[in-house]
């Protein structure tokens, strides 16, 4: 079977390992976003979510755990509260990091 991974997708980033004929990804931590001084602050508005964050920054909804990783939230986060305030990796060095080559 044939499975296809999308461009934002975190599998991407992943190495594939087969063991006795059978596929799977090796899930490695996360990676790490030192913070940086062209790093993006925002103020978590009614409404917000790790993956519409992803989407208005990153441009993918898939890429919502630069967010929760940045900030150290829990990897499926729902901490979130208006007024709170988040680091936003820069999305030019976000991009360049995940996406290079």
């Amino acid at each position: 079977m044939t499975v296809r991974v999308k461009r934002d997708s975190r599998l991407n980033f992943l190495p594939l390992v087969t063991l006795e004929s059978y596929e799977f990804f090796d899930f490695e931590p996360y990676p790490e976003f030192e913070a940086r001084p062209d790093d993006l602050w925002y103020q978590v508005m009614a409404g917000d979510r790790p993956d519409t964050l992803g989407q208005k920054f990153y441009g993918s909804p898939r890429l919502w755990w630069v967010v929760a990783v940045a900030n150290e939230l829990e990897i499926m986060p729902s901490q979130l509260y208006v007024g709170q305030i988040l680091r936003i990796p820069n999305p030019g060095f976000v991009r360049q990091k995940l996406f290079k080559g």
